[in-house]
């Protein structure tokens, strides 16, 4: 929620004040928010997946307790900050002048002019977010890749026990049948039992598995909403004059994805409520009963 808020404060004031952005400071410090909330919620799905690995493939091995999920949390703020540091030295507020209305200058929010060597630095900085990006995706990937073939093979033993025990029953109907009711009084706590067992151990199975595939799908949609803006973060830097070529239909279809990253952090309530029950009742208890 706070990198939804902080990424549409920063993209609606430089859409509705292209050329009047408002202070030097509030331009840095947009851009720099928005980067390291936008970078936390992403290190965040890593960690989620690293959890969701070691609950679903190794039950029986350590799990990530309290601690370290708020050592998880801490470490992915520390990281992030750090990391976007340069951004408050790479961007500012650049001075423009429209040819066509003779001195008329303004003031726009975006990457700083500078020697040939600043340049580079700052393609080598977003060369190395573009890769560390990559690499935090390449995990996520190969773990979910890892949980979705556990679950997989869990479910299909969890359907052979379930055939099994159904067998079972039948089996124990058909004899009860030719037998005195004392002996059905006898195997009738079995097939209870049996029913019993089965869904002791089924339900706190699926449940973990539906919560796994919720965060499969928030990471889908978080990589397939990072990666336009990615992609013309480095077409804008390689070429500045990049934008003002674009005719006005382009103009707004590249801006619009270039501003996809923000559908991630709006899907991500609802697809909690799509696959969280418990995330719905509590939503219900906060805005009534009527949601």
């Amino acid at each position: 929620m706070a990198a939804l808020l902080i990424s549409v404060a920063a993209t609606l004031t430089k859409n509705t004040k292209q050329v009047i952005f408002p202070g030097f400071e509030a331009c840095k410090l947009f851009l720099y928010f928005s980067y390291v909330s936008t970078s936390i919620s992403l290190y965040l799905l890593c960690v989620i997946a690293i959890q969701r690995y070691l609950k679903i493939c190794r039950p029986f091995g350590r799990q990530m307790n309290l601690v370290w999920k708020r050592c998880s949390v801490l470490i992915c703020t520390l990281v992030s900050v750090i990391l976007f540091i340069p951004v408050l030295f790479y961007y500012g507020l650049v001075e423009i002048r429209n040819p066509n209305l003779g001195n008329i200058t303004g003031n726009q929010c975006s990457n700083l002019p500078g020697s040939p060597t600043k340049l580079k630095l700052l393609k080598i900085f977003q060369g190395l977010e573009v890769f560390a990006t990559f690499c935090n995706v390449s995990v996520i990937t190969i773990l979910y890749i890892l949980i979705t073939n556990a679950i997989v093979k869990q479910t299909s033993k969890m359907k052979t026990v379930q055939t099994k025990v159904e067998n079972s029953n039948v089996a124990t109907a058909g004899r009860s049948e030719t037998r005195e009711m004392e002996t059905r009084i006898d195997t009738s706590p079995r097939v209870t039992g049996g029913k019993k067992i089965l869904s002791t151990y089924s339900d706190p199975r699926k449940s973990a598995f539906r919560i796994s595939f919720m965060f499969m799908t928030i990471t889908i949609v978080g990589f397939l909403a990072y990666l336009p803006s990615w992609t013309f973060i480095l077409i804008e830097t390689n070429n500045p004059t990049f934008w003002k070529n674009l005719s006005t239909v382009s103009f707004h279809i590249c801006l619009a994805l270039r501003r996809m990253y923000m559908v991630n952090h709006l899907c991500n309530p609802f697809i909690y409520g799509v696959f969280d029950k418990a995330f719905r009742e509590e939503v219900k208890k906060l805005f009534g009963k009527h949601v």
